[in-house]
C-alpha cells in the first residue's frame, strides 16, 4: 500500500477544522479512516487526537482563514508591542512611541472582532455573544506566541478564557517610560530581571497547565461522545437483530403453522378415504358371501340335474331328427367328394 504523502495529511486536517463543530467528530473519523487506507497509520491517529473546537474557537479558525493576513499582522504587532514595552519599562522608549503603537492594536482587534461578525453570517453562526471572547482570544494570540500560531493555522481547539499579558492595552498605556538613572545598581537590575524571569516562567507553566487542562477536558468530552455514539449505535444494532429475529420467528411460526393445517387437512381426507374404504370393504364382503351362496347354490343344481340325466327319456322329436341326420350323412359325404374332385380338374386345366 502507497504511503500518504504529509500534504494529504495536511489537507484533512485543514479540511477538519473547516468542518462545523456539530459534524468535526464524524468527519475526523470519517478522514482518519482514509489516511489509514493510504497506508498513513501515523497520521490517521494524529487526526484521530484532534479535539472538536468549541464554536468561539470556530469562529477564530474561519475568521484566520478567511483574513490570514490580517490575523498574521495582528500576531507580528503583538511581538512588536512586547518589544516597545520591554523597551518602556527600561526607560529606553518614549510615550508617544507606546501610545502609538496600543492605538494600532485596538483598531487591528477592532477590526477583526467586526470581521468575526461578518463570517459568522457567512457561517450561520449567531457570533454576537462571542464577540468578546473574540477580543479576548485576539489579544491572548499578540501575548502568546504559541496560541498566535495556532490561530494563524486556523486549528484552535478552545479559545482561552482569560487572555494574558495585554488585556486591552491599558496596561501599557498605564507605563511610565522611565529615565536612565545616572547611578545603577547592577544588582538591583539583575534581581529584577531574576523576578521577570520567575514571573515569565510562572506564567507559561500556567498556561502550559490551563493547555493541558483544557485538552484534557476536550478529550474526555470527545470520549464521552465516541461512548455514547457507541452505546447508540450498538442498541440500534440490537435493535435491529431483535427485529430480524422477530421477523424470521413470525415466518417460521406462519410455516409452521400452514404445514400443521396442510397435515390436519390431509389426515382428515386419509380417514375419509380410510372409512370408504372400510364400507366397500364391508359392501365387498357381503356381495362375496351373496355369490358364495349363489355358486353353492348353482353347483347343487348342477348336481341334481347331472344325477336326473340317466334315467330322462328323449322325445319323439329328438328321435326323429336324429335319424334325419343319420340318414342324410351318406348324401353329404358324396357331394363333398365330387366338389373336391371337380376343384382339383380345374386347378389342372389352368
Amino acid at each position: 500500500m502507497k504511503a500518504a504523502t504529509p500534504d494529504l495529511r495536511a489537507r484533512a486536517i485543514d479540511e477538519l477544522y473547516g468542518t462545523p463543530p456539530e459534524r468535526f467528530t464524524e468527519r475526523r473519523d470519517a478522514l482518519a479512516k482514509e489516511l489509514k487506507e493510504a497506508g498513513d497509520v501515523e497520521g490517521a491517529n494524529d487526526l484521530r487526537a484532534q479535539r472538536r473546537p468549541t464554536k468561539v474557537a470556530h469562529l477564530l479558525n474561519q475568521v484566520a482563514r478567511r483574513a490570514p493576513d490580517e490575523v498574521a499582522a495582528l500576531v507580528d504587532l503583538g511581538r512588536e508591542l512586547a518589544r516597545v514595552q520591554r523597551r518602556a519599562i527600561r526607560g529606553q522608549a518614549d510615550g508617544g512611541e507606546l501610545r502609538e503603537a496600543i492605538a494600532r492594536q485596538r483598531e487591528m482587534v477592532s477590526a477583526l472582532v467586526k470581521r468575526a461578525a461578518e463570517v459568522g453570517d457567512e457561517i450561520e453562526i449567531d457570533a454576537r455573544p462571542l464577540l468578546d471572547e473574540v477580543a479576548s482570544a485576539l489579544r491572548t494570540a499578540m501575548t502568546d506566541p504559541g496560541f498566535g500560531a495556532e490561530l494563524e493555522e486556523g486549528r484552535l481547539a478552545k479559545a482561552p478564557e482569560i487572555a494574558v499579558g495585554l488585556p486591552s492595552g491599558e496596561l501599557l498605556a498605564s507605563v511610565t517610560p522611565i529615565a536612565p538613572a545616572a547611578k545603577r545598581v547592577p544588582a538591583k537590575r539583575a534581581r529584577e530581571e531574576q523576578a521577570r524571569a520567575r514571573e515569565d516562567e510562572a506564567r507559561r507553566e500556567a498556561k502550559a497547565r490551563r493547555r493541558e487542562k483544557l485538552d484534557a477536558e476536550a478529550r474526555a468530552r470527545d470520549e464521552a461522545e465516541a461512548r455514547e455514539r457507541e452505546k447508540a449505535e450498538a442498541a440500534a444494532r440490537a435493535r435491529a437483530e431483535a427485529e430480524a429475529h422477530a421477523r424470521d420467528a413470525a415466518d417460521e411460526a406462519g410455516r409452521l403453522r400452514a404445514e400443521a393445517t396442510r397435515a390436519e387437512e390431509d389426515a382428515r381426507a386419509l380417514a375419509e378415504a380410510a372409512e370408504r374404504a372400510a364400507a366397500a370393504a364391508k359392501d365387498a364382503a357381503r356381495e362375496a358371501q351373496r355369490l358364495v351362496r349363489q355358486a353353492g347354490a348353482a353347483e347343487r343344481r348342477a348336481a341334481e340335474a347331472r344325477r336326473r340325466i340317466p334315467h330322462a327319456r328323449p322325445s319323439k322329436r329328438a328321435t326323429r331328427h336324429v335319424r334325419t341326420a343319420v340318414s342324410k350323412r351318406p348324401a353329404a359325404r358324396a357331394r363333398a367328394h365330387a366338389r373336391s374332385s371337380n376343384a382339383r380338374r380345374a386347378h389342372a386345366r389352368s
